[in-house]
Parts: C-alpha cells; structure tokens; sequence
C-alpha cells in the first residue's frame, strides 16, 4: 500500500528568512568571508560551520509553530537595528575587526525579528542568538580567564608545596616558566562548551530552570577543567625538567582532556531532566489569514524600511574603501631649537608600534647640560587591517618593564607617562599621545572616532607621537627637561604629521 507523502511549505517567517539571509549574503559578502576565514584560521572558531546550520534546523522545527503565528512587524526593533548598523559602520571604517564580525550577526536577527514581529521571533529567539557562538565577541573574556587561571595555579602550586612566582600572566617555579598566552585562557573550550550546552538545551528542555543550570554548567566545566590542565602541564614541566613535548606542545592534550570532561557533563546534563516541568508546546489557534488584517500598504513600509536600513551601510562603506584619502608622503622630524641639536637617526629604545606606514626614531642632542631626548613618530594614515594606530598589539612597551604610568595636562591636551624599566637597561621616561585628525588625544576609543571623522574629511593624521629619555632617581629633572623640549618643538612636530 502506497503512502501519501506530505509536503509541508515553509512558514511565511521561514521563506522571509531565506529571502533577508540571501540580501544579507550579496551585502555582507566582505565581512562574511573575513568571519569564514577566522573559521579556518582560528582552532577557537573552527566550529563556526556548524552554527548557521544549527540554527537553520532548529528554525525549521518550529515551522508548525511559525505557520499559525500572524506576521506583524515591530517598528520598535528598528531602533537597536539602527544602533547596530552604526556600530558595524564605525567598525568597518576604523578596522576594528573584532566588533565589526560580531554584529554580524545582529544586524541579520534586529532586520529579520523586526519584519515578522514580536510573537514570530519569541519563538525562534534562541536559535537565532545561537549565532552569536560563532562570532569572536568572546575574546573579550580572554584577560579575566588567563587572571582566573593564573590566580587558581598560584594557590594549587604553592599548596602543593612549590615555590611560585607570578608575573601578569607569567607563572614561574624552579624547573622553568610558563606563560598563560590568549590561546590558554581557555576561551576554546569554553566556546565549544556553550556551543554543545546550548544546543542540548534547545533539543532536550521546555523549561527554563534545567536549561540555566546547564549553560551556567557549560561556563564553569571548560574553565575549571582549563585550570586543571594548565597544572599538570606545570607538573610535568616540574617533574621532567621541562623536557616533556607537553611544555610546549600541549594542543592535542587539552582537547583530550576536554572530551573526557564531557563524559560527566552530558551525564548530569541528562540529571535536569528531572528539573523539567509539564509544559508542552501548543499551535497557536489563529489562522494564517488573521495577519490579512493589516494592508499591503503597511507590510511594504515596515518589510522595506528594515532592508533599506541593512543594506545602506554596506554603500557607504564601499564609497569610503574607494575614496581618495589625502596621507602624509613623508616625515621629517623638525629641526632642534636650542639647547639641542639635531636631529640625528636613533636605533636604540622605540615604542613596540608595528606595521607604521612611516616611522621615524631620532635623537636630540643636549647641550648646557640638557639630556638627549628622543623622538618617536609613526605615522598610519588611512590605516588598514594589517596597519592601525589602536591594536591590541601596538603597545609602548611589555607590561612587566612599566614601572609606573599617569596622565597629565600639557597645554591644552593629555599626555600618558611611563617609566620604562627593562633589565639590563636604563630606565626611560616615555611621554607619548595620539595624533589623529589633526587633534592630539590619549583615548583609544577617541582615535577610533577621530580615525572615522578624518576618512569621511579625507585627510588621514593617524600617529602616535612620543618623547623619551634616560631616567634617573625619581625622574624629576627629566620630567622638567622634556616639558621644555616639547614646549620648544610640540607645534613644529604636529605640522609634520597635519594636513
């Protein structure tokens, strides 16, 4: 006997979808593919394939749901949607990648929730957040895990009676040192971790209480499981004298550890089903033409206005990649005003800046007993991904060899001290700012702005500007001999970075 197969039509939310992922695809394509290659690049996003599949299956699965839902777009999402197309915009401009792929996908869930409404998005709101897993928001958490993990080996290393020394995110015992980096705060596992927990919560509950206590489950275990393993690394460092291949090689070891963790995870997570509650899912009683009620008229303003919104910022960053931006050619350092003379090249301390498209360390000859004071100029321009002023790798120098660091007032603009103290060398006096749009500042965040201000203008400043010398005592006098330095030379060296 021949049986009658059915085939079921996609929920209006659901073909909506496809249709604005599909928009979103031929717009977004840049950043897309810059996410697909963090994927590939990144062993702590290599799951990022899996996601929008996940996602796209844990849709469909609500289409009888979704088909008995009325459509009614909510004007009110436009509001975090615009806030979060001028937030991508802002970080497409200024390079600043990790925000830029972490709206991504925002900018698809505010466009999508705000066309089919409240009632269709409450029902497949933790599908489409299950998106965000795949984009690198979470390296936010990476200082406070590798804090977390230094200040849980600390203890478990000076109870097990070894003597410790910690440096930032340096652990050091007799056998050697062992430096937790960005890929041992264990911010891969914890990812995964989310990742696996999430999705068993979406498939197994229908009630809150099992699925919170699983997802606070899926933060803790990869945390404490990376502590642990970071300690018999340590251990075994100790124990071989740091000649065991896991010292250095402990990629495989980690993700070994972690699959045997899952083996108690899933158990307990299996436990909370007890936690669950009688609840079942309902079809709502309203037919498919209660959403008739509203005018063709009302549905093409409210379906437009959110893809007009999507799509605009994509021109405009287009029209700014394409634009003419007027840069400096060339730096010279300004010529000395007495008492010094110079300038004369310098090849010796220099700020930890990479990747400048200009730079230039020279040195300022003292006289009258006035000490030679140096200046460092690195100039980035219209900036790119490989090339910007504000990067986490850009730095003055390593935390360790700051001995201590304020802000003051010179003028009318901030400066930032520090006192560089490296071993086996003098210490230095580093005065240093940003110089960006023809304005000096010492915020990261305002040079990012400013950054964006001057593609729009046309004229690219973007540069780090700082002056140096050889410390002493409590550095009193050197600080008095730079203010008078800058005092006689700060507006001849701003003309050589202004446009």
């Amino acid at each position: 006997m021949k049986k009658d197969f059915q085939v079921t039509i996609p929920a209006p939310p659901i073909q909506i979808g496809a249709g604005i992922f599909l928009l979103f695809l031929a717009f977004y394509w840049k950043s897309i593919i810059e996410l697909v290659d963090l994927w590939n690049s990144s062993s702590t996003y290599s799951h990022g394939y899996l996601i929008p599949l996940v996602t796209l299956y844990l849709i469909i699965s609500k289409n009888k749901l979704l088909i008995n839902t009325p459509l009614k777009p909510s004007p009110l999402l436009l509001i975090p949607l615009v806030f979060t197309l001028l937030l991508w915009l802002f970080a497409t401009i200024t390079e600043t990648k990790t925000i830029e792929l972490s709206l991504l996908p925002l900018v698809f869930i505010f466009t999508y929730t705000s066309i089919i409404g409240y009632k269709s998005s409450l029902l497949i709101a933790t599908a489409l957040l299950y998106l965000l897993l795949a984009v690198p928001i979470w390296n936010i958490l990476i200082p406070t895990l590798q804090d977390m993990a230094v200040f849980f080996n600390q203890h478990a290393l000076s109870l097990a009676g070894f003597p410790t020394y910690i440096e930032n995110t340096s652990v050091t015992i007799p056998a050697g040192t062992f430096e937790i980096e960005d890929g041992c705060s264990g911010i891969r596992y914890l990812v995964v971790s989310l990742a696996l927990g999430s999705l068993f919560s979406l498939m197994n509950y229908k009630s809150l209480k099992p699925a919170l206590i699983l997802l606070v489950l899926s933060f803790v275990f990869p945390v404490i499981l990376n502590w642990i393993r970071i300690y018999i690394i340590i251990l075994i460092g100790h124990f071989s004298e740091m000649q065991s291949p896991l010292v250095t090689k402990h990629h495989t070891f980690g993700w070994v550890l972690y699959g045997i963790s899952l083996i108690p995870f899933y158990f307990i997570a299996h436990k909370l089903s007890a936690f669950e509650t009688n609840t079942t899912e309902t079809e709502a009683n309203i037919s498919p033409e209660a959403a008739k009620q509203y005018s063709t008229l009302y549905y093409a303003f409210y379906i437009t206005l959110p893809l007009a919104f999507m799509i605009s910022p994509t021109f405009f960053s287009s029209y700014l990649a394409t634009k003419n931006i007027k840069t400096v050619g060339h730096i010279t350092a300004p010529s000395a005003v007495s008492p010094w003379l110079g300038p004369i090249h310098y090849n010796k301390w220099a700020p930890g800046y990479k990747n400048a498209g200009i730079s230039s360390n020279t040195i300022y000859i003292g006289s009258d007993s006035h000490p030679e004071i140096a200046l460092h100029l690195y100039y980035y321009g219209k900036e790119s991904a490989d090339s910007e002023l504000i990067n986490e790798n850009n730095i003055i120098t390593k935390d360790e060899y700051i001995s201590s660091e304020k802000v003051f007032l010179f003028k009318d603009h901030k400066i930032i001290e520090n006192i560089v103290t490296i071993p086996g060398i003098q210490s230095r006096l580093v005065w240093y700012w940003y110089y960006v749009n023809n304005k000096s500042t010492t915020s990261p965040i305002e040079s990012k702005i400013l950054h964006a201000q001057e593609l729009i203008t046309g004229k690219a400043t973007s540069s780090l500007i700082a002056v140096s010398t050889e410390c002493f005592n409590q550095c009193n006098r050197e600080r008095s001999e730079l203010k008078l330095f800058l005092e006689k030379h700060h507006s001849n060296i701003t003309d050589t970075l202004s446009m």
